[in-house]
């Protein structure tokens, strides 16, 4: 197996790379926009938005994979950002770089891949690719339309969505630290990356004197899933909710995966009525059609409880969680797949 070579410029390239602050990062919707566009473009099971790093590379975006990164050494967008070029393998089973490479030979079972180099600072960040588990070869048109998209890839990296507290924390922080504050199966906040924006958007609620709103989402009976079709299809389901949920959010609102089935959104400067709107609009979305996983449609609900407060400086983040875990109970006893809305009060402060 052939491994990627070292680019001469590599330090110049690694540095930056991690200018950007994207590494390790939460998903976008920005970002799986594009791949998803790309997977029904060309018909292939698999679409990548993958920056190469110094060991690994890290999938900002991924359709049809599970895993959120790969070593370098095995990578095939390795190649393709040394070469700055289009690199297409039409079945990697009869390339001699790659015949016994451990992604043809095992999961995913890559037979083509086609990748093209993603440009930053002149300099190549990874590459937006696809991939198929049957040999396969682009048209000329195919290879443009790729080329086009990957130019989409590049005017995204050079856009902060975010809002400024997310943005901050990732500036602040190093990779192995962001790494550590991510979900690996969901690509959203995990619980350590929640108390730690938590705080953040509460000083800047404070500052900015605006509402701050959180919302509790839980999967409605998911441990029947688990049970029925596996765990594989559960993290599937939990996976498809979440990008669903990234479709309609706004890119400063935060998504955090709460426990095993529950998820936090918080808000920022959202008062009573944009949170049941935007806390009904979540419960729409996720249910409007059943979630296809191998093998099977699984149909999927959510039950809300959300808490608004006007933040001053005896406000905690327990206060928001404990009222919005109140408001979840009560909408669990009107019988699922509702919303309910508290207000945090005073009252609620000395709990």
């Amino acid at each position: 197996m052939k491994q990627p070579s070292i680019r001469q410029d590599e330090p110049q390239r690694l540095a930056s790379l991690y200018q950007l602050n994207i590494l390790f990062t939460p998903a976008e919707e920005r970002f799986d926009r594009i791949t998803r566009l790309v997977q029904q473009v060309f018909g292939v099971p698999i679409a990548l938005v993958s920056l190469v790093g110094e060991s690994c590379q890290w999938f900002k975006s991924a359709q049809g994979l599970t895993a959120d990164r790969t070593p370098k050494e095995i990578s095939f967008c390795g190649h393709a950002v040394y070469r700055e070029t289009l690199l297409e393998v039409s079945d990697a089973r009869e390339d001699p770089d790659f015949a016994d490479n451990p992604l043809v030979k095992g999961e995913p079972f890559i037979r083509f891949y086609a990748g093209c180099p993603v440009m930053h600072d002149g300099k190549p960040m990874g590459t937006l690719c696809l991939i198929d588990t049957k040999p396969h070869k682009l048209t000329e048109s195919e290879r443009e339309m790729l080329q086009s998209l990957t130019h989409w890839v590049e005017t995204e990296l050079r856009i902060s969505a975010m809002g400024d507290v997310q943005r901050q924390l990732i500036a602040e922080l190093g990779e192995s630290r962001r790494d550590a504050m991510l979900d690996p199966l969901t690509q959203t906040w995990n619980r350590l990356g929640l108390d730690t924006l938590f705080k953040r958007e509460l000083n800047y609620a404070r500052h900015s004197r605006q509402p701050l709103a959180l919302i509790l989402v839980d999967l409605d009976h998911y441990k029947a899933v688990n049970d029925r079709y596996g765990h594989l299809a559960g993290d599937g389901v939990l996976k498809e909710v979440v990008a669903r949920l990234r479709k309609i959010l706004r890119p400063e609102d935060i998504i955090a995966r709460f426990g095993g089935d529950e998820f936090v959104v918080l808000c920022a400067n959202s008062n009573e009525q944009r949170l049941f709107a935007v806390a009904e609009r979540i419960r729409l979305t996720v249910s409007q059609s059943p979630v296809r996983t191998e093998g099977a449609e699984i149909s999927v609900s959510v039950t809300l409880g959300a808490a608004w407060a006007e933040v001053n400086e005896q406000t905690l983040p327990a206060d928001l969680l404990n009222t919005a875990d109140r408001a979840l109970y009560e909408a669990k006893a009107a019988g699922r797949n509702c919303v309910q809305l508290l207000p945090v009060t005073a009252d609620s402060t000395k709990n």
